[in-house]
């Protein structure tokens, strides 16, 4: 009898409501009949490992997923040198020389045509025999294997990381762990739901103290973040209050349409409906259930007398007027401004934004002290310009998949 079955869907989604939908189901039978295929009769702690991997490595959605997913494949093309073999899958197979041994695995030309590296059946077959073997990383010990964190002597949960990453770190519920521990919650909830024949010859084995017993997401949100479920609720009734619902749910809805499997912790909506020495740039934490705001500069072509008020708005190169819409926050650089963050417009008003290097980057016309004396803080030439004491944290916090709306009502 297949490990895939309604009473392990339940019993997972259980504690992970997220997985209930049709195409988190089929990712984890592709994934765990890839299991028994590749590798039967192996240690059922590894199939759960990789659950718990590609739960994290997919954003919850159980989709083989691109690298850097939530950028566009013009910036894939434009960034990374080994294109066009960047990551795709479960987890991320990278690489000439890679695709073509997972290539030979599978059975498929994946060096001609690498897009099929996100069919979930080879997908599952590159994960399963790539965390087998190591071919994701190494180190002077040799290979970081599925065996090598999980044995008869070893249960290392939190050490299996290695496999795929290093020791990245998040910040979850104000607190800062590492996403090794994140997964190891992850990985306590996929296990229980396996049938206690498969795992009972694994009580003997001492784990790691921290997960002895199987986290919820109500007992334990430092391990596993809530706001998948609640994100457009959360949101929403963050925005309420400062009459902003409206360009909230229009930012949630293009980025529903545009990157399901995004779930960014930060979002920002930049009021124009405000004078600029007003607080206009607010930055909403789904984890906090909090908002922090900050003054902003406008384009002095959206402002030609300067009066602190943007009255009028394009999406033309040499304008140097603000564009409305919603970007994507993308990456960040060092340039004449100091630590500054490239945007991507997704909508008809802003889809120019990279070409006109509409950036958010930090200005010396932009502080409190500029908007006491001014009655306004300075103009750009297009840009959200911010004040400099804050500029690196709203750049960290925003940088690489989080959307921003600049709004004004119509």
């Amino acid at each position: 009898m297949s490990l895939f079955n309604q009473t392990y869907i339940d019993h997972v989604t259980a504690d992970l409501p997220v997985l209930g939908g049709q195409k988190q189901v089929a990712g984890m039978k592709a994934i765990i009949e890839g299991f028994e295929a590749q590798l039967p009769g192996q240690d059922i702690r590894w199939l759960a490992y990789m659950l718990a991997t590609a739960f994290h490595e997919t954003a919850a959605t159980m989709e083989p997923v691109r690298e850097a997913f939530w950028l566009s494949e013009t910036w894939r093309k434009t960034h990374l040198s080994y294109y066009p073999y960047y990551g795709r899958g479960y987890v991320q197979l990278t690489h000439k020389e890679n695709y073509k041994k997972a290539g030979d695995d599978v059975g498929a030309d994946l060096v001609k045509t690498p897009d099929l590296a996100m069919r979930p059946d080879y997908a599952a077959r590159v994960m399963c025999i790539g965390m087998k073997e190591g071919w994701f990383r190494g180190d002077s010990h040799g290979r970081h294997t599925l065996g090598r964190y999980f044995s008869e002597d070893v249960d290392d949960l939190v050490g299996a990381r290695n496999i795929i990453n290093g020791r990245e770190t998040k910040i979850v519920a104000g607190k800062e762990t590492t996403v090794a521990a994140i997964i190891a919650g992850y990985y306590a909830i996929f296990i229980s739901g396996f049938p206690a024949a498969a795992v009972a010859p694994l009580a003997a084995i001492e784990t790691a103290p921290a997960f002895t017993t199987r986290p919820t997401l109500e007992s334990t949100p430092e391990v596993i973040s809530n706001r998948f479920g609640t994100e457009r609720d959360t949101l929403l009734a963050l925005a309420e209050p400062m009459l902003l619902s409206e360009p909230m749910a229009h930012m949630i809805d293009i980025r529903r349409a545009k990157f399901p499997a995004s779930h960014p912790r930060f979002w920002g909506i930049i009021d124009f409906r405000k004078r600029s020495d007003e607080r206009r740039f607010h930055i909403f934490d789904m984890e906090e259930e909090s908002v922090d705001s900050y003054l902003c500069a406008h384009g002095k072509g959206s402002d030609p007398e300067n009066t602190g008020f943007a009255r009028s708005f394009s999406n033309m190169d040499g304008s140097n007027k603000s564009s409305l819409g919603v970007y994507q926050c993308a990456e960040t650089y060092y340039g004449d401004h100091g630590y500054s963050m490239r945007l991507d417009g997704l909508e008809s008003t802003n889809d120019q934004a990279r070409h006109r290097a509409i950036v958010i980057h930090a200005a010396n016309y932009v502080s409190e002290a500029f908007a006491k004396e001014n009655n306004r803080v300075g103009r750009s030439l297009g840009c959200p310009a911010v004040d400099a004491k804050f500029s690196a944290g709203i750049i960290d916090r925003l940088k690489s998949g989080s959307l921003i709306i600049a709004w004004t009502e119509s």
